[in-house]
């Protein structure tokens, strides 16, 4: 019927613990799995990787009215994807194409990071992201969330904190 069953994923964890770095070694992983030959049949998956802080830069320097794009029936994403791609049109129209056919990993990273505009980076989040039948990954600081409007729809997983020995083993 051209659905799936994935469930959106909020990854929470400390400042400096890694979830840039956990984003970036995913979007590495899936574009190499999902590229290659053994990536199956059909609609391939694209990842995607969505930064809050570049929403938020390109809002401002825009001028853009943040609750008017989530109104939009196009949607926020779609603004985004456009805004940032502009220079590319293939690329821009391989994106938008994933983005309709629910075949984007949609991966945002630091919903913390939207400052003054968070209530915005939420409903874009819930409302838009989620709705959309996307994949689904989201990072941020436990205290740049409320738990309450992810817990109902989104598997929580926290990262640890390296101890010691496992940052010495990384650096090595």
């Amino acid at each position: 019927h051209g659905s799936h069953s994935a469930q959106p994923v909020l990854c929470r964890a400390g400042p400096g613990t890694g979830k840039t770095w956990m984003i970036k070694q995913t979007l590495f992983l899936l574009a190499t799995r999902l590229g290659g030959d053994g990536a199956g049949e059909g609609v391939r998956l694209v990842p995607f990787v969505v930064y809050v802080q570049r929403v938020v830069r390109l809002l401002s320097e825009l001028g853009e009215e943040p609750a008017s794009l989530l109104a939009n029936p196009e949607g926020m994403m779609r603004w985004y994807i456009s805004h940032e791609f502009a220079d590319n049109k293939d690329f821009l129209t391989m994106l938008l194409l994933a983005y309709d056919l629910r075949a984007l990993v949609i991966l945002v990273d630091g919903v913390d990071e939207a400052a003054g505009m968070r209530d915005l980076v939420e409903a874009f989040v819930h409302y838009e992201l989620v709705t959309s039948g996307n994949r689904l990954v989201v990072t941020s600081r436990p205290e740049g969330v409320d738990m309450e409007d992810y817990k109902r729809t989104f598997v929580v997983m926290n990262l640890l904190e390296l101890s010691q020995e496992q940052q010495r083993n990384v650096i090595q």
